[in-house]
């Protein structure tokens, strides 16, 4: 239903567009999970329709509708849920809280994990990789953080 709705929607694009909605549970000690699934919705806030609403915000308009529609009490919070959506995804706040948490997991996590999913220099071994850690702490980390605490742009 969510995906027909998506697809309804940029079939009046001029140019053929593709998205695939996928829902996912923000998992609070899983940031480079959630970092990727940012990314997915940035591309999604990305897509502008002829009405100047973005593909999230168009969505949660039709979701409106169709939880009126379907009745019974049960619906209310399909209702109340694509309100919520709909005024998130025209929040500037919420598109930056996205950039950071997406950057931060390209630009940040995916090198610690690398650190932690391959062979190095001193093991053969995929692995944490102990006699390697000072040099991914003082040639990566620390320069990374006093870079962005220095300069936040």
């Amino acid at each position: 239903m969510s995906q027909q709705i998506i697809n309804t929607i940029l079939a009046e694009l001029d140019e053929p567009t593709h998205y695939v909605l996928r829902t996912v549970r923000e998992r609070p000690q899983r940031w480079r999970v959630n970092g990727l699934f940012a990314s997915r919705l940035l591309e999604a806030l990305a897509i502008v329709l002829a009405d100047g609403n973005n593909l999230i915000t168009r969505w949660a308009q039709e979701m409106y509708i169709l939880g009126g529609k379907v009745g019974g009490q049960d619906c209310q919070w399909i209702k109340d849920t694509s309100r919520q959506i709909a005024i998130m995804s025209k929040s500037k706040t919420i598109e930056i809280s996205l950039t950071f948490e997406m950057e931060l997991v390209t630009n940040y996590f995916d090198i610690t994990h690398g650190q932690h999913a391959y062979t190095g220099e001193f093991k053969r071994r995929a692995g944490f990789i102990t006699m390697e850690l000072p040099r991914l702490y003082f040639d990566f980390i620390i320069p990374f953080w006093l870079t962005a605490k220095r300069d936040p742009e």
